[in-house]
């Protein structure tokens, strides 16, 4: 009994000391973005990122890729999206700014491109106006051209239109973004900005860093500029990230609050790749708060980070080479060969860290126990699929590397061996062998019905009875013949 709190004692250093542990493994220990194959040398403060290879399809580092959040005046990139498969000529066509538009944004602080009431203006223009200075107006005219006069459609073509795309976690509810009911997710909105710089007239205006807006109702015509910074190399962060700047594409940045988003492409040394950030606090603008700017941009810091972190430390290359083999397999019912080599469709290209080799590629086969000849080279016979920190990044058909042809008598003996192991052969031979032991009891059965009635008519006759003859004739209407007499007996009579 006096030992122990002694023994209580060493329990409470015991956990204390694990408990400690635990804590320098939460504080020191790098813990990677759920989903993500890497993880980046910074702290990233968004919300939520989606950093994807765009040759591979894979995302290098992903954070909160599927919470819903505000989209803000990304909803612009939708509505380009939407309003150029429904507009034939983008010069011919126009559109004036009504009265409403205009109602309908009052007080409420929006970016605008000086778009006035009465103004026509062709849907180039307005597509200049959304993409560059995220021009409010422009949007709002731009739907109801499209819709026909009804918004509402225009917002069933555009969930239409992200839904078509495989988004899961996307509604829009107007067409400029300013309302907080439009919502996506970073792993959508990567689908729509993929769409969105696939169309290359829409790329060409979002990439543009100023454009000249006809003067229509205005003294003279006039210039519009993007929020993009990075497409103007004059720009303090263009200069900060100088060595990235001039590889982003085209890009849309959007905010509501204390926060802003930016959906980007960027293409470097023949590799691309797309760049997510949504919420991106302000105070993640290091530049702003180092320069004391008034007007921050927190998400096209993040992705000037995320940009030159991705492309400084990894490389694109193929996980796979489609001239050499993978692995080989048994075959069956072939003299040729008792094995093949398999080789790989594609090469599967993937994400690496600069300088890692092949051996961090885990590679799973799907193939069967073995082959049957004949084979023909080519032929897909299985597949692969490559795994690379948990996360599958690829599969690849597996082909026959040549002709096996088949050796028949192998075949039928092995076919007639395999006949002999099946069910149907074991009932075949259990039948068999009932039909033969019911023919041996009836063989049987009948010899000994046989022998009985043999020794039935064998029987001596019972005493007293009068003895047959054996040759006694069968009873009729004459008397019988008398037998004949001994011929010397005869003879002697007749003397």
């Amino acid at each position: 009994m006096q030992k122990q709190p002694h023994k209580n004692k060493i329990a409470k250093i015991g956990l204390g000391l694990l408990l400690c542990a635990l804590l320098v493994v939460y504080c020191f220990v790098p813990v990677l973005a759920e989903g993500s194959l890497y993880q980046p040398d910074f702290d990233v403060q968004a919300e939520a990122v989606y950093l994807v290879n765009g040759d591979s399809d894979l995302a290098v580092y992903q954070k909160n890729a599927d919470t819903p959040l505000v989209m803000a005046s990304l909803v612009k990139m939708m509505t380009c999206l939407v309003a150029i498969e429904k507009v034939q000529d983008l010069d011919a066509e126009t559109v004036t700014a009504k009265q409403w538009v205009f109602d309908e944004l009052y007080g409420k602080n929006a970016s605008n491109a000086d778009i006035w009431k009465g103004e026509t203006l062709t849907v180039r223009e307005l597509l200049h106006a959304m993409l560059m200075p995220s021009a409010n107006e422009a949007a709002l005219m731009l739907a109801e051209h499209v819709s026909g006069g009804y918004i509402p459609n225009f917002l069933y073509m555009m969930n239409s239109k992200a839904a078509a795309l495989g988004c899961t976690g996307t509604t829009f509810a107007d067409p400029n973004g300013l309302s907080t009911d439009n919502i996506t997710t970073a792993r959508d909105m990567y689908l729509i900005t993929k769409a969105f710089m696939a169309n290359p007239v829409l790329v060409e205006i979002a990439s543009s860093n100023s454009y000249e807006m006809a003067a229509h109702n205005h003294p003279a015509p006039y210039y519009i500029a993007t929020t993009n910074r990075f497409l103007v190399a004059s720009d303090p962060y263009a200069k900060k990230f100088n060595s990235i700047a001039s590889s982003v594409v085209a890009g849309k940045t959007g905010s509501l609050g204390e926060w802003q988003n930016f959906a980007s492409k960027a293409v470097k040394d023949g590799v691309t790749y797309y760049c997510i950030v949504l919420n991106s606090p302000n105070a993640a603008d290091a530049l702003a708060a180092e320069k004391q700017y008034t007007q921050v941009r927190p998400a096209l810091y993040e992705t000037g980070q995320l940009y030159e972190w991705v492309f400084a430390n990894f490389s694109t290359r193929a996980a796979l080479d489609v001239s050499k083999p993978i692995t080989e397999i048994r075959v069956k019912y072939s003299t040729e060969t008792t094995t093949v080599r398999l080789m790989p469709e594609s090469d599967l290209k993937t994400v690496l860290p600069n300088g890692a080799n092949d051996n961090t590629i885990i590679k799973n086969f799907h193939l069967p126990e073995y082959l049957s000849a004949p084979l023909k080279q080519g032929e897909v016979v299985g597949t692969v699929t490559l795994v690379l920190e948990g996360q599958e990044i690829g599969t690849a058909n597996l082909l026959v590397s040549q002709d096996v042809n088949r050796n028949w008598v192998l075949f039928g003996v092995q076919k007639i061996g395999e006949f002999f192991g099946t069910v149907a052969f074991k009932i075949l031979l259990v039948v068999l062998v009932l039909a033969i032991a019911a023919r041996v009891l009836w063989v049987a059965r009948a010899n000994k019905n046989k022998k009985q009635q043999a020794k039935a008519t064998q029987r001596p006759p019972a005493q007293g009875a009068k003895p047959q003859l054996q040759n006694q004739p069968k009873a009729s209407g004459q008397p019988p013949r008398r037998p004949p007499q001994n011929k010397g007996r005869d003879d002697r009579d007749r003397r």
